[in-house]
């Protein structure tokens, strides 16, 4: 509505945390397992790597519009040989 002065709504709790049943965390320590893994049951870094390799990283499409970026990218700044 044009001329209205209430904000627009939010989809964002208000500060301090208001949801019903939100606990603030007590800090960075608390929100993190050991290790550094979800503690609901994480992968291990090595497994963790391999997954996003295969799945993201060296994914078909990602790998496409990688290509497509590059080619965009080597028209705009063609490759030149170093001295």
């Amino acid at each position: 509505m044009l001329g209205s002065s209430s904000p627009p709504p939010s989809s964002h709790p208000p500060a301090g945390g208001s949801r019903p049943g939100w606990k603030a965390p007590k800090g960075c320590a608390s929100t993190r397992a050991p290790g550094g893994l979800d503690p609901r049951g994480g992968k291990s870094p090595p497994e963790l790597k391999a997954f996003l390799l295969e799945r993201l990283y060296r994914h078909p499409e990602v790998l496409r519009e990688r290509r497509k970026a590059e080619a965009v990218l080597e028209g705009l700044f063609p490759p030149t040989p170093l001295p």
